[in-house]
């Protein structure tokens, strides 16, 4: 079929071609017209006259020949006008092109599919990408209608929020891009989106061609573009509440003195584009937190704020609160105004006597209200106002005199920094309440936790859980426990404890008589030493009196060791009931271990066996783990969208699988996932990249020092007060000494029951230092664009850590990992760890064996059970010894390495000609099989031929016996 399409074009452009060959051969001699049908010039007549007399001459039938084929051109040009000629130029360039392009076999595409191509006409678009040309035009001339040259659009809200509602997403809907990290920038002429390395690709997945793409996000190279494509004297709009303190004085800086004025307007341009189709605002219920789940009480977080206020220098009045997190966390308040964040639109003004919050008052659940007005001296104690009335109620508060207000100006936008004189505001980058919210104390780090790979959820009680579900709403009803599973397992679990506790009560008591039985038999021994003294003593002498006199101190004395004795067992039971509160409390965390690890084994379980079948993609696989998370214990969801990447998807460092762009998971690429829960107690956040096949060399080197990078992090001893950004580096090196790399951050903090990104905590330069009870994740990775992407994950809690000596006052500080997934064991190679980080992955494996390994055993999930003992055995001595002995032969390596380079390539010569000789071997061999075979056919030929002639001659004798025969017959009858 396809010769035969190619035949007819090849035909085709050949008769096309001749013609035009004609036409512009006759254009050359001198026919400068073109023929029209019915008549010819006189000039055409006698060149066509000379050149036969000429012809004629030299060669009679060459010039016959050559008459013919000049008089088809010339019947074809006398029948062509100017349209025509048109028309057979379009033709001789769609054939030529539809011949290269569709007579050959199709090329890889120089651009993948699914990425724009702006350098084609017509562009070439993927289905996943927004086409904005009304919207740019209607934005454009709302610009006019304001005379700005310029509009900056931000991915954020009115409280700065890394995550927003959808209401909030302007950008994307704008541009088409999804993702968390991106401004757009719209002239009257151009539309362009700035955004970091992350998301590169996707953007050019995501937005069609009205929009251009600069690989950076700094406020420079954003002013800088600026300066380029605004002229000078025009002015560039914002809206004021989008902008953060610290963005908007960068801006200012860049456009200082230039000529060109930043514009705040009181509307956003994209709000009156997007119109009716815009959500409206959220009216979903607004709900406390069980006190079970509170680290501690609103009235001691407002308490703590307040004394910071006092102990400040400059006495501030009042403090500020704009960030969503912020408020939540104060009064432990939730909501579900963001998807995956559990927190609501508010703001805060909180002052040395009055509290406000501003929110809208039907939201609060009645439970919500009660706690907010409960137990106060005066009612109500918190005035809770309506959204709205931020502004008008800080521009009334500096009225008064004395007023300074206590901002964070990372989290306080443009528009209410305005509200607010230079004289009244005491600036920060965070405000204490976020940094208090920073530092987890003991109850909320048990809970993170209990989140992890454990809790304290069998503390609640169900009244409490039930009214908790009842004010979250009826969307939280399959959150209490995933249903009757979890409530079943509940129960068990309960009934363990008691068992449990019952048995340790008896043991208890048995030490207890142990003691006081040795504790009798001391005084007894005792008593006879004294007895014995006393009676050698009275059989010199007769002194009654004395003897009377001992005996009384010998009462004090046992009076005064019964005391003793009786304090001693008082501080024993007290120490006996705080052991026994805290083996209570580690049970409980054991206990509930099945939450976010269970869930991720049970998903890594059912990959292994249903990847195989060709029947797992990102997005059903995604969709499968968000069901298990939702069927452990107060879980209400996912922490984020997750990150489920197959093969090239995964050099995305956050992509995000949707129906367009989901692959099947294979067996041969790597799977990167990136996952996380909310529970009530905690939030969490773990990722782990598979390999169901045979990872390369390649795979195998980058994953292992990705890990190498994360154990490093992990168990690295640091100073108090140690920024982020100086031990940051401890998790790259590896992959530096390699020539590796990877682009995003290396953690950041994490919420409980709030943001799975919590800042001030971090490893970026702008994160505040590292303090004890701070949870952080510690996230290398490295990305090797379309082919695969890699990124081992693990949330830490800042912890003290035991040191040889302790010199200063402050000990110093080590994170612990409260995640508990095993690696991938195929993709580590043992020889490029050292003894210590393999001592540290085998204690890691032996701890999550004894936290999970039991609780599985209990849920009766034996197969899981048999995975997890699978995949946590340790590495064994031998790979231990070996990469010690690597250790101390680095020195030596590295001098090595130069002969071993020389060896190898001499090795490879030699190979080569072994090779070469193996082959002129394997030639002659394959030679003398061929002779070999051909004497045995040839012998085999002879020996037939033998037996042929053999069987010849035996017919030929039996013949001449015969006629022999017949004729002694025939004489014999004759006779």
């Amino acid at each position: 079929m396809w010769l035969g399409e190619t035949s007819l074009r090849v035909r085709a452009f050949l008769h096309v071609s001749k013609v035009m060959t004609a036409f512009l051969k006759g254009g050359r001699e001198g026919r400068g017209r073109i023929s029209v049908p019915g008549g010819t010039s006189e000039e055409e007549e006698e060149e066509e006259e000379e050149e036969e007399e000429e012809e004629e001459e030299k060669e009679k039938e060459k010039k016959e020949k050559k008459k013919k084929k000049e008089e088809k051109e010339e019947e074809v040009v006398s029948e062509l006008d100017m349209a025509s000629v048109s028309s057979l130029l379009r033709a001789w360039i769609l054939l030529s092109l539809h011949g290269c392009i569709t007579s050959y076999p199709k090329r890889a595409r120089s651009v993948p599919e699914d990425i724009r191509n702006c350098t084609v006409n017509p562009p070439y678009l993927p289905p996943t990408v927004i086409v904005t040309d009304e919207r740019l035009k209607t934005l454009r001339e709302h610009m006019k209608t304001h005379k700005l040259s310029a509009y900056i659009v931000p991915n954020t809200d009115a409280h700065l929020s890394e995550y927003v509602a959808e209401r909030d997403k302007r950008l994307r809907w704008m541009t088409g891009f999804s993702g968390s990290e991106g401004t757009g920038v719209i002239t009257l002429q151009k539309a362009v989106l700035f955004t970091d390395s992350r998301y590169w690709i996707q953007a050019e997945r995501q937005m069609d061609c009205n929009w251009e793409l600069q690989k950076s996000v700094w406020i420079n190279s954003i002013g800088q573009w600026i300066l380029k494509e605004v002229p000078a004297g025009e002015t560039i709009g914002l809206d004021p509440f989008l902008f953060s303190v610290d963005t908007w004085l960068n801006y200012h800086q860049v456009l200082e003195g230039t000529n060109r004025t930043l514009d705040f307007l009181e509307v956003n341009l994209v709000d009156l584009v997007w119109g009716s189709e815009r959500l409206p605002p959220p009216t979903n219920t607004i709900y406390r937190l069980a006190d079970d789940f509170m680290g501690s009480t609103w009235q001691e977080k407002v308490a703590s704020a307040r004394r910071q206020m006092e102990e400040h220098s400059k006495k501030p009045t009042a403090i500020l609160l704009s960030g969503l997190e912020e408020t939540a966390w104060l009064f432990n308040l939730r909501g579900d105004d963001i998807p995956y964040t559990p927190v609501f639109y508010a703001y805060t003004l909180l002052t040395k006597t009055d509290i406000s919050l501003f929110a809208n008052r039907s939201r609060l659940s009645k439970e919500a209200l009660q706690m907010l007005t409960a137990e106060c001296p005066e009612s109500p104690c918190v005035k809770v106002e309506d959204y709205d009335q931020i502004g008008a109620s800080l521009r009334k508060y500096v009225r008064q005199d004395g007023v300074i207000i206590w901002i964070g100006t990372e989290y306080t936008t443009l528009g209410l920094y305005k509200e607010i004189p230079q004289e009244n505001l005491l600036e920060d980058d965070f405000s204490p309440v976020m940094l208090s919210k920073a530092v987890k104390n003991s109850k909320e780090q048990k809970m993170m936790e209990a989140a992890h790979d454990s809790t304290i959820a069998g503390k609640i009680s169900s009244a409490a859980l039930r009214s908790f579900v009842k004010q979250a709403g009826p969307e939280a009803e399959g959150e209490r426990g995933g249903g009757a599973e979890a409530r079943r397992a509940q129960r068990r679990r309960r009934r363990r404890r008691r068992r449990r506790r019952r048995r340790r009560r008896r043991r208890r008591r048995r030490r207890r008589r142990r003691r006081r039985r040795r504790r009798r038999r001391r005084r007894r021994r005792r008593r006879r030493r004294r007895g014995r003294g006393r009676g050698g003593g009275g059989g010199g002498g007769g002194g009654g009196g004395g003897g009377g006199g001992e005996e009384e101190e010998e009462e004090e004395e046992e009076e005064e060791e019964e005391e003793e004795e009786e304090e001693e067992e008082e501080e024993e039971e007290e120490e006996e009931e705080e052991e026994e509160e805290e083996e209570e409390e580690e049970e409980e965390e054991e206990e509930e271990e099945i939450r976010d690890a269970v869930a991720l084994i049970r998903y890594l379980v059912w990959l292994e066996k249903n990847v195989p079948k060709n029947t797992v993609d990102e997005v059903s696989g995604a969709n499968y783990l968000d069901s298990l998370r939702r069927e452990e214990l107060h879980c209400k969801g996912p922490s984020f969208e997750t990150i489920s990447a197959s093969g090239l998807n995964a050099a995305l460092a956050h992509y995000s699988p949707s129906n367009l762009t989901s692959r099947k998971l294979s067996l041969n690429e790597m799977y990167l996932l990136d996952s996380g829960g909310q529970y009530f107690d905690g939030t969490t956040d773990i990722t782990r990249t598979i390999h169901w096949g045979e990872p390369t060399a390649f795979q195998k080197e980058a994953y292992t020092r990705v890990l190498m990078g994360n154990i490093d992090l992990s168990k690295l001893v640091f100073p108090p007060r140690t920024s982020g950004r100086i031990v940051e580096s401890f998790a790259r090196r590896p992959l530096w000494e390699a020539g590796l790399n990877y682009g995003h951050g290396t953690g950041h903090g994490i919420g409980n029951f709030l943001s799975v990104h919590e800042w001030p905590v971090g490893f970026q330069s702008n994160n505040v230092p590292l303090d004890k009870g701070m949870f952080t994740s510690i996230e290398p990775g490295y990305y090797h664009d379309g082919e695969f992407g890699i990124r081992l994950e693990d949330v830490a809690l800042v912890v003290q850590a035991k040191t040889k000596y302790s010199v200063q006052e402050d000990p110093y500080l080590t994170f612990k990992v409260v995640s508990l997934v095993p690696y991938a064991r195929n993709l580590i190679n043992e020889s490029l760890l050292s003894q210590d980080q393999i001592q540290y992955i085998n204690k890691y494996y032996e701890t999550i064996r004894q936290i999970i390994g039991p609780e599985l055993q209990r849920r009766q999930l034996e197969e899981e059970y048999r995975w997890l003992e699978k995949n946590t055995e340790p590495f064994s001595h031998a790979s231990v010894l070996a990469a010690s002995l690597g250790t101390l032969a680095e020195e030596e390596e590295e001098e090595e390495e130069e002969e071993e380079e020389e060896e190898e390539e001499e090795e490879e010569e030699e190979e080569e000609e072994k090779e070469k000789e193996k082959e002129k071997k394997k030639k002659k061999k394959k030679k003398k099989k061929k002779k070999k075979k051909k004497k045995k056919k040839k012998k085999k030929k002879k020996k037939k031929k033998k037996k042929k002639k053999k069987k010849k001659k035996k017919k030929k004798k039996k013949k001449k016996k015969k006629k022999k025969k017949k004729k002694k017959k025939k004489k014999n009858w004759r006779r």
